[in-house]
């Protein structure tokens, strides 16, 4: 008798614990040796087999009104005696001392439960469970759910860490936050057990190694970011020295051609890009100087023009008019020997000497020419080297779409420097050359305006101011008249 009641006392603990763990969690009574799913529950029984939870959802479920453990505990066990009581009236008496069971795994202490249970059993031919056996039968079951849930956790574990390789963060967490869901479900395994603590070291572990692996990748992004940036500040540099460069070569050519407002441009530009270049601020002055000194002498050569021509001008002032009309004789002798005006042409000494010998050259200069794909600078820097004379590449037509001054798949055969600058220019219509102070241009069709030259004319007589020369006043005296007194001058 003692037995029998240390047995029940026993059973009602672990009964308990399993109602607890059904009536708040999942609202029905797991058959012994089933293991819970992790999203759902276990799938309903094959064709003439009715589970413990198939029977609770054929009574309707559980009302939402019964709010207590105990309420909930009289619910089912009312329903599941009447299915036992319904499956007696049919002669299934296997299906029958299911049903009681379960509602004697709901309620312990229901001795009509446990009567019917007996009553099934002596119908069956069976021997009926001592409480020694129903302890063993539970305790065995209890292993076995802890085994599989064991094993269960070791393999969403495994599942976890393979995530993590494959830097799929999120899911090697949700696979941490499944075996915890799978240990605290079973009510076999209590709480802060060396299995919850595992896998909760596994979660921190995964956490930690996120938070670096976040960490090492935000310090790789600087680091690209920061190297990138450090190109592009190289970049910037290389082509702020290759733009002062051109620069320092537009103002040499300027000054060498004095044309020194040109000059002073052109280091005034260098400046804002390079403010502290010390050697273009000295040019700078150089050229400021250079440009009063050549005002200077042209100034002086037009003081020295009005000089003499006001001194003509009082000379022809002071000779009295004794004629009425008088004509320069030798002015019309030279207005007869003029012929008209010709059309205006190039001769040959208004070449500079450098650009004539620029242009011999270029003609006389023979080479080969094959460029699979040139681009401006490196054909460029070709034909300089081929002819030794100096190539300026005007900035406009760096300004140009590279694909108009790129050289593809041209070839020419052996042939003068300067025809093979003419062939290019027809292949490439935005482009066009020409060689002035001894340097060879390459610049665009617009550019292209020709060379400015001079030539004087004699237009001195067609310019000058005429003086106004107040003529003696001519009074013919009619006859027996008397001739008026002359005015007496103030």
């Amino acid at each position: 008798m003692k037995k029998s009641t240390f047995g029940a006392c026993t059973l009602l603990a672990v009964l308990a614990s399993i109602l607890l763990a059904a009536c708040g969690g999942t609202g029905a009574v797991e058959e012994a040796g089933q293991t819970p799913s992790l999203t759902q529950k276990a799938k309903a029984a094959g064709p003439g087999k009715t589970s413990s939870s198939q029977a609770k959802n054929q009574q309707g479920g559980i009302p939402p009104q019964l709010k207590t453990i105990e309420e909930k505990r009289r619910f089912l066990t009312t329903a599941y005696m009447k299915q036992a009581r319904a499956a007696f009236d049919l002669g299934d008496y296997e299906q029958a001392k299911k049903f009681a069971a379960s509602a004697l795994e709901v309620d312990p202490n229901n001795q009509a439960a446990r009567d019917f249970v007996r009553k099934m059993a002596a119908l069956l031919g069976e021997r009926p469970e001592t409480a020694e056996m129903v302890q063993k039968r539970f305790t065995d079951e209890a292993k076995a759910r802890i085994q599989k849930t064991r094993m269960m956790v070791e393999e969403l574990l495994i599942k976890a860490d393979l995530a993590l390789e494959n830097k799929n963060y999120d899911e090697a967490i949700q696979r941490c936050e499944d075996a915890l869901l799978a240990i605290r479900y079973n009510p076999y395994i209590q709480k802060n057990s060396d299995l919850e603590r595992k896998v909760l070291a596994k979660k921190a572990a995964i956490q930690k190694a996120v938070q670096d692996r976040k960490k090492a990748e935000a310090a790789l992004l600087a680091a690209q970011a920061k190297a990138k940036l450090k190109e592009r500040e190289q970049e910037q540099a290389i082509r702020k020295l290759h733009k002062v460069r051109r620069l320092f070569e537009q103002a040499n050519i300027a000054f060498m051609a004095k044309r020194y407002d040109d000059c002073a441009k052109n280091l005034e530009l260098l400046l804002q890009v390079d403010p502290g270049n010390q050697a273009a601020r000295k040019l700078l002055e150089v050229t400021q100087d250079a440009r009063h000194e050549n005002n200077k002498v042209t100034y002086e050569r037009r003081w020295k023009t009005e000089w003499a021509k006001t001194f003509d001008d009082l000379m022809h002032a002071d000779i009295p008019q004794t004629e009425s009309v008088v004509f320069d004789k030798r002015h019309w002798r030279d207005v007869l020997r003029r012929k008209p005006i010709e059309t205006f042409q190039v001769e040959q000494s208004q070449v500079s000497v450098e650009d004539q010998a620029v242009l011999d050259k270029l003609n006389s200069t023979m080479a080969e020419y094959s460029f699979q794909e040139a681009e401006l600078d490196s054909w460029v820097r070709y034909l300089q080297t081929v002819t030794e004379v100096n190539f300026y590449i005007s900035p406009k037509v760096r300004e140009l779409d590279p694909e108009e001054t790129t050289l593809t798949n041209v070839h020419f055969p052996r042939m003068p420097v300067a025809k093979a600058l003419n062939l290019i220019t027809r292949l490439r219509p935005s482009l066009r050359w020409k060689v002035e102070d001894g340097v060879v241009q390459v610049i665009t069709a617009e550019e292209n305006v020709g060379r400015v030259y001079t030539k004087f004319y004699e237009v001195r007589d067609l310019v000058a101011k005429l003086q106004n020369f107040v003529g003696r006043e001519i009074y013919i005296t009619p006859p027996g008249a008397t001739p008026p007194e002359p005015e007496i001058p103030e």
